[in-house]
């Protein structure tokens, strides 16, 4: 029981500061997926549990080709990408003249959004910003 005790004191901290981000996914992400899929096994009009309309959805061709196709494209670009980035990580692993150059421009776009973000945050927040126009 001691090591037990130990191990929940150690990472309560950790739990803490995760816990918001947790709570947040939860109820943004996980309990509307959730929701949608109970609102599919209900009757429009009546709310009675019902497989009807799992059993139209399955039952067109249309969907099936599309779920497939969907899948296909999926896995097929899967594929590329993960080609295409195994040659980029094997060329910048090498050495060469202008490796630093080369790695700063496919680098570069992962930068892209933080800096967007850091913008618009400056735009909202900043002492002229917007937010204190309000």
């Amino acid at each position: 029981m001691g090591k037990i005790k130990k191990l929940c004191k150690k990472h309560l901290f950790s739990a803490v500061l995760v816990l918001p981000m947790t709570i947040y996914i939860l109820g943004f992400t996980v309990w509307p997926i959730l929701q949608t899929i109970g609102m599919g096994f209900q009757d429009k009009f009546t709310g009675a549990f019902t497989l009807e309309n799992y059993a139209y959805l399955f039952g067109r061709p249309s969907f099936v080709t599309s779920i497939f196709n969907t899948a296909a494209f999926g896995l097929i670009s899967l594929c590329f990408q993960f080609v295409v980035a195994l040659c980029i990580a094997l060329v910048l692993k090498q050495q060469f003249k202008g490796k630093g150059i080369l790695r700063a421009f496919v680098l570069m776009p992962m930068g892209i959004p933080t800096l967007v973000s850091g913008v618009i945050a400056l735009y909202i927040f900043g002492t002229s910003g917007y937010l204190n126009e309000v």
